[in-house]
């Protein structure tokens, strides 16, 4: 193959996503003579449904950066700052998933971007919505009263000059994402948070939807919190139910006063 000869590093980007049966494939194919590099996060998610102690997964699914990160032989160098967010905005889930080990590259901004707007101390901020309720959608979920919730924030964010060129919507759940697309201009970007991994926009909205505390593993799942937390760049909203947030993993670390200034909305 004309690769051998001409190639002498292949880099792997989003490394998360691939899985060890891919990694052996590529192994088997270019190496020795080229060198194999992995750049990814592991605490992130994988594109992938990997079942711990299932046979199947076992034998090929599991994340072939974490399955790496096993090994004495491999050399492995970890990164721990990042230029997209200010401190303030990147320190809710440095703390609760990587431990306060992240530090950020990026110079703080004295002017809060929220701040004007909702009359709110810091520019990571969680909405409160009152007597929301979520129903059933197929397997799916959806929410009346956060869907309010969200249109006014757009609303909100595009009378002080924040359109769809600035703001990304990010949804739990397919139903609620497919809703909140119809009731949106066309422009606006609404996403699962699977497919937002790998992207990022200045202002972020997350739509939580549940209204009951769960352990559900699709929504208690760290790395999935994770990649819907970090996709901003200049302010973080999180919509839901405090009181099904506040009882739910890993939400609850997360939607703290030290974090999170609160913002409630009561639907009409």
């Amino acid at each position: 193959m004309q690769l051998k000869h001409d190639v002498r590093r292949i880099v792997i980007d989003e490394a998360s996503q691939m899985t060890e049966a891919a990694l052996v494939g590529t192994i088997g194919t270019f190496y020795p003579p080229i060198q194999i590099v992995l750049i990814g996060d592991s605490k992130q998610l994988s594109p992938f449904k990997y079942i711990k102690d299932d046979i199947i997964s076992e034998m090929g699914a599991r994340s072939a950066l974490g399955v790496l990160q096993l090994k004495n032989n491999v050399p492995v160098i970890r990164l721990r700052e990042t230029f997209r967010q200010s401190e303030p905005l990147m320190r809710p889930y440095s703390d609760v998933f990587y431990d306060g080990k992240l530090k950020s590259g990026k110079t703080t901004n004295s002017r809060l971007l929220l701040s004007p707007i909702f009359n709110v101390s810091k520019d990571c901020m969680f909405v409160n919505v009152e007597g929301s309720k979520s129903t059933q959608s197929g397997t799916s979920k959806i929410n009346h009263g956060e869907m309010a919730a969200l249109k006014f924030v757009v609303s909100k964010l595009k009378h002080a000059g924040y359109d769809h060129t600035s703001i990304m919507v990010i949804a739990y759940y397919e139903a609620q994402r497919r809703l909140a697309a119809t009731r949106l201009p066309n422009d606006y970007e609404v996403l699962t948070v699977d497919s937002s991994q790998g992207r990022e926009k200045d202002i972020i909205i997350v739509l939580t939807t549940r209204d009951m505390p769960t352990d559900e593993i699709f929504f208690t799942c760290d790395k999935r919190c994770n990649v819907s937390v970090s996709r901003h760049k200049e302010a973080l909203i999180v919509l839901g139910k405090e009181g099904a947030l506040l009882k739910t993993e890993p939400w609850n670390r997360l939607i703290k006063e030290e974090y999170f200034c609160t913002y409630t909305y009561t639907p009409a």
